[in-house]
């Protein structure tokens, strides 16, 4: 693999436009969405595991789990504060979409991703191994 220079952050030019006037720099929390499903067996309730990658310049992430047909009334929400940023919501119904979205408290920026909760209906198998173990004498 070629050895890659990893080039400076930018830095944003203090000015002034028609528009606004920045008299200092900002301070920007950036990072990554991971949403893991916990599909259930049977008729048991799913779950879904929230966690952030590449994160630089956060303090908070507030969670919020909705309904995929319903995205104004959160399930269930979470704040969660640095260095653990990981949370398991539990108690969702199986065969039904969700939406996730997390906002970082310090500039409200907002990541979002949606998924589905399955159930397995196998039945569990059992296997047995039968062996015979060598037998020692203790002298």
């Amino acid at each position: 693999m070629p050895n890659r220079r990893v080039p400076p952050p930018r830095r944003l030019r203090i000015g002034k436009t028609d528009h606004f006037e920045l008299t200092a720099g900002a301070t920007v929390g950036t990072f990554n969405l991971i949403t893991t499903p916990i599909n259930a067996r049977g008729d048991c309730l799913g779950g879904i595991v929230v966690e952030v990658s590449k994160v630089s310049g956060v303090q908070d992430i507030e969670y919020k789990v909705f309904a995929e047909e319903d995205l104004n009334t959160p399930l269930q929400t979470y704040t969660a504060s640095y260095p653990n940023f990981t949370h398991t919501f539990s108690g969702f119904p199986i065969g039904k979409g969700y939406v996730v979205t997390a906002t970082e408290k310090t500039g409200n920026n907002t990541m979002r991703s949606a998924l589905r909760l399955y159930a397995r209906y196998d039945e569990p198998s059992l296997r047995v191994v039968h062996g015979t173990l060598p037998e020692k004498t203790v002298a």
